[in-house]
């Protein structure tokens, strides 16, 4: 018994010591961490939480019902879809719709023939033009200038008819 005294009696100040050093320690941060997580969980599984989010939601469907049947139904939310889509991308897809018959121009060759249709055209309206003003420039070489312009043009666009864009580039 007296042994036991005098154990009790040096471990006075050792108990809060032990005490300190675990409150200090990763282990009782750790333990502090999980306590307040596990805290976090149960106050998000209460049934309160969960019945709140049901009923809002199911709010929000309410609405939404509402909504439909004010517009008339799915001919209502088609219609109302499709002014929205044509709002907001009618302008991209029109000009997708171009880019595509552009594309296939080139894969079939049409497109080259109507560039080369186009510029032939613009080229004998220079030359038209250029020989209606021979009678009336003061400068006959200005006349010549643009016929000949209008005449390389039109034998330039003869010789690389068969040339690809790498070809074309070169040049």
């Amino acid at each position: 018994m007296k042994e036991n005294l005098e154990i009790a009696k040096n471990a006075t100040g050792e108990l809060q010591n032990q005490a300190d050093i675990f409150a200090e320690s990763w282990e009782a941060a750790r333990k502090n961490v999980k306590a307040s997580a596990e805290g976090i969980y149960d106050s998000l599984v209460k049934d309160e939480f969960w019945i709140g989010l049901t009923n809002g939601f199911a709010d929000g469907l309410k609405s939404v019902e509402l909504f439909t049947d004010s517009i008339g139904g799915l001919k209502g939310v088609l219609a109302l879809a499709t002014i929205a889509m044509n709002k907001l991308v009618g302008p991209k897809v029109a000009q997708s719709i171009r880019d595509v018959a552009y594309n296939i121009g080139i894969l079939t060759g049409k497109e080259k023939e109507h560039t080369i249709a186009l510029k032939e055209s613009a080229l004998a309206e220079i030359k038209k033009y250029a020989n209606s003003q021979g009678n009336f420039a003061s400068d006959k070489n200005e006349v010549l200038f643009y016929q000949q312009l209008g005449q390389y043009q039109l034998d330039l666009n003869k010789l690389m008819e068969g040339y690809n864009a790498e070809q074309v580039e070169s040049v």
